[in-house]
């Protein structure tokens, strides 16, 4: 041990050395704090070495947590004069408003990830001008501590200084090294590697739209130019933060290219949208919401409420039960915590902007511009309209002719374009692909398209037919069928010729290269990087429409398995262990077991006949995951009651389950007897009489602070009855730690589900998913909120796993190091989750909407009651664009003390069992017809032992009918027990607007959800 905290110590110094330069160099001193900020707890974990607990009388803070709130809290007491006794300044939160409408007004996979990462970042940029002023200890919200964009900044700050200090620039290689370790040590799969994990910080959207941080009260030193700038007043930090905000969306525009050279593509879209005039596209499509309060006035008027009921402070002592070190400061962060959401000293709210102003004849609106900003006699386009995407802003509309049956851009409008961008034709032939014949976009719009063409290589994402066509495409490769599919390819294209533009000249290779750009893969020989899509593949060939090729694909798909059914393909072990892996893979390890158990079943070696049962059995599932997909996933997740929690409101396990189904907040003097008696079980004697004596007032105090407490504010006035915990900095930073930890083990599941994240914030998840990993990767997500480790732990878990270091950093002689380290705790709260499955033609943007408007109105209102108690949200939504049947799952019921979680219950136990059992074609895709015809409405709601007896019979005989195997019985009483388990027949949801029973849209039993699941399931993958 001792051996790794002086290679901790040395790394360290390593690091910082050369980040530091001359101490009179502002600049080079900020970069080695910084520096020795970011990587003081990374190293340490690096190494494999534990947190200690900052009190092991009261296990609840690690010493890093401590230490990083000191460091924040230390930022109240300096003024232009130095350290203070008194505490200062202000704690700032800036919030961005309309982020939802903003993301989701968009119709391409670009659209949405644009959008998000804008938000993301402006977030982000705006901050760190406050980081780069005073230092990262600044900001609370989200964590600076494992944040893998501080990680990145400080990287591109040491980039830029390297130009003069060589020592600088190799300490670009140790902070891209630390994020890349740390991406690698929150990942749940032990076989997760990659060089572009720095890539995947940089370009997944992970900070949210509302950031919070503290400013001292002093002078600062503009980084640009030098000059010193005061911040006295909550007018200095709204100015101060308009400004930041301002140069954030600068570098906005210079990260999506918009002032650069090169690329024709790029350079068209840079052209349209200066024919708004640049400097409309210089401000920022919205500015942001300002709170601010003064913590200097704040205190004063604390300490004045504080001697009103008798708690006086005097040199440092206080003549109240509370002291001034122990329970005083701790309040004060408290209440400006509090303030900062309720009541802040200051507040500006913006003024959205507006797009359109009545003409100066009052008779029609025209776009807003300010003469002295755009030249109105330059612009090529001055018909305009409102934007197709966001409905809001004026937008340049390429006009839509039709050629031979194609959609192609009118002619004087791509004159137009080529006049303004000045490239051929022929450079302009993909721009259909980003701008759509009769697409009308907007300024903004059109940037979002051009940020996405910047980053293109480093997303990986071309568009949705990547989800759809992932699996597929390895499932070929892994089967070695490419060859097969290339011939039966070539032989629908012959057959349908006439599909084909006959000017294009077809030949085999043309054919594979066209293969190749929805299969790349399969094709990787040919060097193709990422997926095109079915649109760039269509037109290779020459074919007029994105349909037809998908059609024709689909029947070279549909000949090949009719190929495979006479070569008895798949008959031998080996394929048969390949087909269990890939089940395993891509629909999860349970599913895969359940595949191996049941064709076990079927086998019977003694009669041939039985041997063709198992193979029939695994040609139907082959035929579904050789299926050409239509649909893909998207999911919404959002932490329950975080807000609650991050605001000291903890939830009191012991009865989670309530009357009303509301989640019981643990009062603080219930929190300090908890503390208390964990002290207590180890003490004895003497020791456990002075704990006792020190609980006793400890929990005088708390029932003290549990009356009501007034605080007022100037001429603000909050009148709140205490509830909960004080909040202290260490408790703030933990929390806040926590959902940073959770951002990135989120980007890290989806990634490793072949899915794609929009926005992973820690709480909040929206990401997009193939249909194949889509269950597996709901249940991950859920089981790693509140149950990383598969349930066994109750910490986010960061790994080592075996020797990482580098082979010339071998020297040292240390062990190989391979460990499990507890970070922070996890947030005791459920998680619930929107999973919404939408074809490829579908509208993205509405699609999505429609998941967040059943995540919040269905999900998050859904309580599930079990033997007369409710629990609250925690809930899964399912749902199918193509029809409006949803379905509703419990995540976690209550059984004694423990919390298990139903989706492993219910996707392992019953529903993946049924799943299983379908895409085997031992089960009837009527089944859930067949039950909802079977059972009496009234059972639906088994609100006592005999019609929940009832329900149990109906429920076996209506799986005996549609179930088609010889252990049939077996099968059923295997289902039967799994619903058991899972409270099937006992468990009832009063919220389901979903339900189809009679007029009742409330108290279904699970059971009845289980079968609406496999009704939006049966045909899927699809």
């Amino acid at each position: 041990m001792d051996e790794l905290v002086e290679r901790w110590a040395e790394e360290l110094n390593k690091a910082v050395s050369m980040a530091a330069g001359n101490p009179q160099d502002r600049k080079s001193t900020w970069l080695a704090y910084s520096t020795l900020f970011a990587l003081y707890e990374i190293k340490w974990y690096e190494l494999g070495l534990p947190p200690s607990l900052a009190d092991t009388r009261f296990p609840t803070h690690t010493v890093f947590d401590h230490l990083y709130a000191t460091a924040s809290a230390s930022n109240f007491f300096y003024d232009n004069n130095g350290v203070t006794d008194v505490p200062k300044g202000f704690v700032v939160s800036v919030d961005i408003p309309g982020v939802q409408s903003f993301i989701s007004h968009s119709r391409k996979l670009g659209d949405f990830w644009a959008a998000s990462w804008i938000i993301s970042n402006l977030s982000w940029r705006t901050v760190w001008r406050a980081i780069k002023a005073f230092g990262p200890d600044v900001l609370i919200s989200p964590s600076p501590r494992l944040n893998p964009y501080l990680l990145v900044s400080l990287s591109n700050e040491a980039e830029k200084l390297g130009k003069q200090d060589l020592k600088k620039k190799n300490l670009v290689d140790i902070l891209k090294k630390s994020t890349n370790e740390l991406m690698k040590m929150i990942s749940p799969y032990e076989s997760f590697s990659g060089n572009d994990l720095f890539e995947l910080a940089e370009i997944t959207p992970m900070i949210p739209e509302k950031i919070r941080f503290i400013l001292p009260k002093m002078f600062y030193i503009e980084d640009k130019d030098g000059s010193v700038k005061y911040i006295e007043r909550e007018e200095d930090v709204a100015d101060l933060v308009k400004v930041w905000f301002r140069e954030a969306w600068k570098e906005i525009l210079e990260e999506a290219g918009f002032y650069s050279n090169g690329d024709k593509m790029k350079k068209a879209l840079r052209e349209m949208i200066k024919q708004f005039g640049e400097k409309v596209i210089e401000e920022p499509p919205f500015y942001p919401r300002i709170k601010v309060v003064n913590v200097d006035e704040v205190n004063k008027n604390l300490n004045k409420y504080l001697e009103k009921i008798g708690w006086k402070v005097e040199g440092g002592q206080s003549s109240a039960p509370l002291s001034k070190e122990g329970e005083i400061s701790p309040l004060l962060w408290n209440v400006l915590i509090f303030l900062l959401d309720k009541s802040p000293t200051y507040r500006l709210d913006p003024i959205p902007r507006a797009f359109w102003v009545l003409d100066d004849n009052g008779d029609s609106i025209v776009p807003v511009y300010d003469s002295d900003k755009v030249d109105v006699d330059k612009m090529k386009f001055k018909s305009w309209v409102q934007c197709s995407l966001c409905g809001e802003e004026p937008a340049i509309k390429l006009g839509k002719e039709f050629k031979n049956d194609v959609a192609k851009y009118k002619e004087e409008d791509l004159e137009k374009i080529l006049e303004i961008t000045g490239v051929s034709r022929s450079e302009l032939e993909d721009l259909p692909s980003i701008i759509k014949p009769g697409e009308a976009l907007g300024p903004y719009c059109l940037l979002r398209r051009l940020l996405y063409l910047e980053k293109r290589e480093k997303l990986g994402f071309e568009s949705t037919d990547r989800l759809v066509l992932r699996s597929l495409d390895l499932f070929i490769k892994e089967f070695g069928l490419r060859e097969k599919l290339l011939q039966n390819f070539i032989k629908v294209v012959e057959d349908q010729r006439e599909r084909v533009n006959t000017n294009v000249q077809l030949d085999n290779d043309k054919i594979r290269e066209a293969l190749s750009l929805v299969f790349s893969e399969t094709f990787s020989h040919l060097g193709k990087e990422r997926y095109e899509g079915f649109e760039k593949a269509a037109n290779k060939l020459g074919i007029d429409e994105e349909e037809k090729f998908i059609n024709m694909l689909e029947d070279a798909l549909r000949n090949l398995k009719e190929e495979l059914k006479k070569e008895k393909f798949l008959a031998n072990e080996e394929d048969m262990g390949k087909l269990a892996e890939m089940i395993s893979k891509h629909f999860g390890k349970d599913l895969g077991r359940l595949f191996e158990e049941y064709l076990n079943r079927e086998e019977n070696e003694d009669e041939e006949n039985e041997k063709d049962v198992r193979l029939d059995r695994v040609l139907s599932l082959f035929e579904a995951m050789l299926r050409l997909r239509r649909y893909y996933a998207i999911l919404r997740m959002d932490g329950d009651f975080i807000g609650r929690i991050v605001s000291g409101k903890l939830p009191l396990y012991s009865e989670m389950f309530t009357d009303d189904g509301k989640m019981k907040t643990m009062k603080l003097s219930e929190y300090v007897k908890m503390l208390y008696d964990s002290m207590k079980k180890n003490a004895s004697g003497e020791q456990r009489v002075k704990i006792e004596e020190v609980e006793k007032k400890a929990m005088e105090n708390a029932e003290i602070l549990e009356k009501t407490i007034k605080i007022r504010e100037g001429k603000h006035s909050q009148y709140k009855e205490f509830e909960g915990i004080i909040v202290s900095p260490s408790y703030y930073m933990h929390i806040s730690t926590s959902l940073m930890l959770q951002a990135l083990r989120d980007t890290m599941l989806i990634r490793m589900n072949e899915g794609f994240p929009i926005y992973a914030g820690g709480d909040d998840l929206n990401a997009l998913l193939p249909i194949e990993t889509s269950i597996k990767a709901v249940a991950e997500l859920r089981k790693s909120f509140w149950y990383w480790n598969e349930g066994k732990d109750r910490f986010a878990i960061l790994r080592i796993r075996g020797d990482q270091r580098e082979e010339s950093e071998k020297d040292y002689n240390l062990p190989l190091r391979e460990a499990s380290i507890p970070v922070s705790s996890l947030l005791p709260t459920g998680r619930s989750a929107s999973l919404r499955f939408a074809k490829i033609k579908d509208l993205t943007g509405e699609e999505i909407a429609e998941a967040g408007e059943l995540l919040e109105n269905e999900a998050k209102e859904s309580s599930w009651s079990l033997n007369g108690k409710k629990v609250a949200k925690d809930t899964i939504v399912m749902s199918d664009s193509s029809d409006k049947n949803i379905s509703l799952l419990p995540f976690s019921l209550r059984k004694d003390r423990d919390i298990e979680l139903v989706i492993d219950e219910v996707h392992v136990g019953a529903l993946g069992r049924l799943w299983m059992l379908r895409l085997l074609g031992m089960l009837s895709g009527n089944l859930p017809e067949d039950a909802f015809d079977q059972v009496p409405s009234e059972l639906w709601n088994p609100d006592n032992d005999k019609k929940r007896n009832a329900l149990k019979k109906l429920g076996g005989y209506v799986f005996k009918r549609n179930i088609s195997t010889k252990r049939k019985d077996e099968m059923v009483n295997e289902l039967m027990r799994s619903l058991e388990d899972a409270n099937a027949f006992t468990a009832v949801n009063s919220k389901a607007t979903g339900g189809m029973v009679g007029d009742s849209y409330e108290n279904l039993a699970l059971l009845y959800h289980i079968f609406k699941s496999i009704k939006i399931m049966r045909d899927l993958p699809k």
